[in-house]
């Protein structure tokens, strides 16, 4: 059923937003199975098999969200070279514990972070989904509080990350810097269509 979902999808027979129910429910009791006919180990482009969380991985209605940490390591671990990525591109990467409280990493971010055999890769895919395909407001103003978010990691000499966090550092500040300049732009234009 996971193999047939993901072909509908990749032939536009149905659209993700309208399965994720279905995959959640998928999910929630079968992981390893859905994950490995989503994601199969003789694939080496995933990107069919991430267009069925292509909606659904940002905000509220993650259906990879039930998948306990447990068995989602267990199936990383099956294929880590691969698989950690693979993770890394449809968890949930952080949350917001309180309205008020600034972002903070999943359990699950930490974990892929801490055990795969290329955090610097893990943290590159988690860092790649810090500019969000869809939102509200400012742009410039998400991406600068996911940034924040590498402010918070533990980066001991073992870990090797220091040099990865600093790129993706100067890589988001130009980021943030570009979307600001495109919402002033945008303003001004709209203001001056107004006067």
């Amino acid at each position: 059923m996971a193999r047939s979902l993901k072909e509908a999808v990749h032939r536009h027979e149905v659209y993700s937003f309208d399965v994720s129910d279905v995959v959640k429910a998928l999910l929630k009791v079968q992981p390893n199975a859905v994950l490995s006919a989503r994601f199969p180990a003789d694939e080496t482009d995933h990107q069919q098999g991430l267009a069925i969380f292509e909606h659904t991985i940002e905000g509220e209605r993650n259906p990879v969200d039930v998948v306990s940490l447990p068995d989602l390591l267990s199936w990383c671990d099956e294929i880590p070279g691969v698989r950690y990525l693979v993770a890394a591109s449809i968890i949930t990467f952080a949350r917001r514990p309180d309205p008020k409280e600034p972002l903070t990493w999943s359990k699950e971010a930490l974990a892929l972070l801490d055990r795969a055999p290329d955090p610097a890769a893990v943290l590159k895919t988690l860092a790649n989904r810090f500019l969000p395909m869809s939102w509200g407001g400012s742009r410039a103003a998400i991406i600068e509080a996911n940034a924040k978010l590498l402010d918070t990691l533990d980066l001991d000499a073992s870990s090797g990350l220091a040099e990865t966090v600093r790129s993706l550092r100067a890589w988001l500040a130009e980021r943030v810097a570009q979307e600001r300049r495109a919402e002033t732009k945008e303003d001004r234009e709209r203001d001056e269509r107004f006067e």
